[in-house]
């Protein structure tokens, strides 16, 4: 059987398509949104059958098989992008400071960063903990503060789900309000 140049296409365009929903789909199941998750598990499982059937139907040309692998790994890039952009939006860091010879707190205010600080007791002795809460776009030039303030700092990074109240300096998306697709999931 002769298979149409366009099939390849479509087995491609579809992998891209449910990949990206089940990453979209997993990560809102996972935070609770039942209802769309189940519609987008409808629309992924939908497309993924279309996807498949062109495959079984042309089994024989290894471009199917090609096109229906490369539109997987396609997916999961396209995936990790879309979740990236609409997902998860703020960081939750937490810096322990073990130097006793340098505040990293005042550091990390002069650059700009809302921080709460508190003392703690770690394995040498006191230290400085420093909980800041960024848009996932600000992280390396946290980093690049608390490295550049206190090298041997330990950070831990946690997404967050949304904040309410506090500070928000810094914490608003740089993106249109009608393309934060979170306001509708």
């Amino acid at each position: 059987m002769i298979m149409p140049w366009y099939i390849p296409l479509l087995i491609f365009c579809a992998r891209i398509c449910d990949v990206s929903l089940g990453t979209i789909r997993t990560i809102l199941m996972v935070r609770g949104k039942t209802m769309i998750s189940a519609l987008m598990g409808f629309m992924e499982v939908t497309v993924w059958v279309l996807a498949i059937s062109g495959v079984f139907k042309y089994l024989s040309h290894p471009m199917a098989l090609i096109s229906y692998g490369l539109g997987f790994s396609t997916g999961i890039i396209v995936g990790i992008y879309l979740e990236k952009l609409f997902v998860s939006r703020y960081h939750a860091i937490r810096v322990i400071n073990t130097d006793r010879e340098t505040r990293l707190t005042p550091c990390l205010r002069e650059k700009g960063f809302a921080v709460t600080e508190m003392e703690g007791k770690g394995k040498e002795g006191d230290v400085e903990v420093c909980f800041v809460v960024i848009p996932r776009s600000e992280f390396n030039h946290l980093q690049n503060t608390v490295n550049d303030c206190s090298p041997g700092a330990f950070i831990t990074v946690e997404d967050l789900l949304d904040t309410f109240g506090g500070v928000k300096k810094n914490l608003y998306s740089k993106s249109p309000a009608w393309f934060n697709i979170r306001k509708f999931v």
